[in-house]
């Protein structure tokens, strides 16, 4: 077929339809026979049910929880609560009793939990039998003494784990299954609260009054209310005696260093002479001498 030049003709219009369209298929058609599936539902796990003390009051925990390093090794698998012997132990939460009996010469009960979750109590002497149905509080029986490797007269040996296929346990620290404390919510815009006193806060203002009171003058001459221990009282100062020239009259003595006396020598003696400093009227006399022998 040989081919054309030129372009190519316009395609001719559908006719309009008459009348409304026909449904469509559905795009999932199932094979006779088989009917369609309900409306699909989430699969949820079975919700975790928290555990309370199983002692009342709240006990000290003596011994924590040490998980092995290995499956087969030595640890502690669980925690070692202090009481006194005879106390009433009860179960930490709903479930079924599985077991209430002696494991290695110890009196234990062991308790299967709706979430999957089973917890031991050691030693007790049971007060219930397998099968029994429990919630948490409920008496399972009394604590007896001499548990091993508690350092208190009394301990109670509480455990928790969860089943496996393996021969172990997959153990867990039974204080994690504890209800949390009840959440205390405060209000966003707490009402205002008048403020403590304190010794910092200043005092309150007074209410103002007509009452007009005189200022104290800060230049006036006060009476000292405070007396300065050990004061001594100011002395007169007295003007002192000058000369003619402007200065004080001092007056020296002045003393010669003779020998002592002597035989043949009459005895000398020492005689203060005084001495005019300068300034004094007679220098004749400023720098002398004078020696008086007395017989």
């Amino acid at each position: 077929m040989a081919p054309t030049s030129g372009p190519l003709p316009a395609p001719s219009p559908m006719p309009p339809a008459s009348g409304p369209l026909p449904p469509l298929p559905p795009t999932g058609l199932l094979p006779p026979g088989l009917t369609p599936p309900g409306p699909l539902r989430p699969t949820s796990s079975p919700k975790r049910e928290r555990h309370i003390w199983p002692l009342s009051p709240i006990p000290q925990v003596v011994r924590p929880f040490h998980p092995p390093p290995t499956p087969y090794a030595s640890g502690h698998r669980g925690v070692d609560l202090s009481a006194p012997p005879g106390a009433k132990v009860m179960a930490s939460a709903k479930g079924t009793v599985i077991h209430a009996a002696q494991v290695a010469t110890r009196p234990v009960i062991s308790i299967h939990h709706e979430d999957g979750t089973r917890t031991t109590y050691e030693p007790v002497a049971p007060t219930v039998r397998k099968g029994d149905r429990v919630t948490a509080g409920t008496p399972l029986g009394t604590l007896l003494p001499a548990h091993p490797g508690c350092p208190t007269p009394a301990c109670l040996h509480w455990a928790a784990f969860r089943p496996t296929n393996s021969p172990t346990r997959a153990y867990a620290n039974p204080l994690s299954l504890l209800r949390p404390p009840h959440p205390r919510l405060l209000p966003s815009h707490p009402s205002p609260r008048p403020p403590h006193p304190s010794a910092h806060s200043p005092s309150p203002t007074p209410p103002r009054s007509n009452v007009v009171f005189p200022r104290p003058d800060p230049f006036a001459t006060r009476t000292p209310t405070h007396r300065i221990p050990h004061a001594r009282p100011l002395q007169p100062v007295r003007k002192p005696n000058r000369t003619d020239y402007g200065l004080p009259q001092q007056q020296s003595r002045v003393f010669q260093d003779t020998p002592h006396s002597s035989p043949g020598f009459p005895p000398y003696r020492n005689t203060p002479t005084p001495i005019p400093r300068h300034g004094s009227p007679n220098r004749s006399r400023i720098g002398t001498f004078r020696h008086q022998v007395h017989k």
